[in-house]
């Protein structure tokens, strides 16, 4: 009878190599696995992403809920939310949707236990490239179309994102968040700025009416802040915005405008 013998198993040194780079390659994967969901559990990305989507919004309301104590002790809720010219109604729904639709991921983060600095990096559908669909962005005329046409616009843009047919723009931002009891806020040091009232003077006799999309900023020393107009002209239904992430331009064409 003749009876095997098992015998060991000789690896050269190729095959070593071989079953480390396979183990590598596990090791690496369950990583960036755990830090893909590392980014999802953390509540400091948690709250710069929800104040990214009510800002792109345009949903201050929204977007004061994410404001630390100590800037909502400057500044209250209806003074902020009416000074940066809010969405509502179906405007409001639609660029709740596309901003739903945002990415945020952690590109750094710095600080001590009560104030986090981060910089974050996003992806977002672009405004303008639905202005066709939204009506140039008219947030009177959106608001006073039928529910049945909000309904089909709202479900032709899940039919662009299905087909994965909704322009992305990608950007990055930073900022500090303070920790309020268990929660971390967003913190705006707005007690440390000057608040700087705005407003517009034309002659009558002008073919543009314009307005400004906020009433008042606050700034602080050696920092830039951004103001955005809406221009608006007389004898057109047409209206004509700056270029900018939520205000998109207006066709000129359809305006009969250069």
């Amino acid at each position: 009878m003749n009876i095997d013998t098992a015998k060991p198993i000789l690896l050269n040194a190729q095959s070593y190599c071989a079953l480390g780079i396979v183990a590598l390659v596990i090791v690496v994967d369950a990583y960036f696995v755990a830090q893909r969901q590392h980014r999802f559990e953390d509540p400091v990305i948690a709250t710069v992403g929800s104040y990214l989507k009510a800002i792109n919004a345009r949903n201050f309301n929204d977007a004061y809920r994410y404001l630390s104590t100590a800037d909502r002790q400057v500044r209250g809720e209806a003074g902020y939310v009416e000074s940066q010219g809010a969405y509502s109604g179906f405007a409001l729904e639609s660029a709740s949707k596309l901003a739903s639709f945002m990415q945020v991921w952690p590109i750094e983060q710095s600080g001590r236990d009560e104030l986090r600095r981060i910089k974050v990096g996003y992806r977002v559908p672009a405004p303008a490239d639905l202005a066709g669909l939204l009506l140039n962005w008219d947030e009177t005329r959106l608001n006073a179309l039928p529910r049945d046409r909000q309904q089909q616009i709202l479900a032709e843009i899940d039919v662009r994102r299905k087909d994965s047919k909704l322009l992305m723009i990608e950007g990055q931002e930073q900022f500090e968040l303070s920790k309020d009891g268990k929660a971390w806020k967003i913190f705006l040091d707005w007690a440390s700025g000057t608040t700087v009232k705005l407003k517009t003077q034309l002659p009558k006799s002008g073919e543009l009416e314009v307005r400004l999309a906020q009433t008042e900023v606050i700034a602080k020393n050696d920092e830039l802040f951004l103001v955005n107009l809406v221009q608006e002209p007389r004898f057109s239904h047409c209206n004509i915005y700056r270029r900018s992430l939520d205000k998109p331009p207006c066709d000129r064409k359809r305006s009969g405008i250069g």
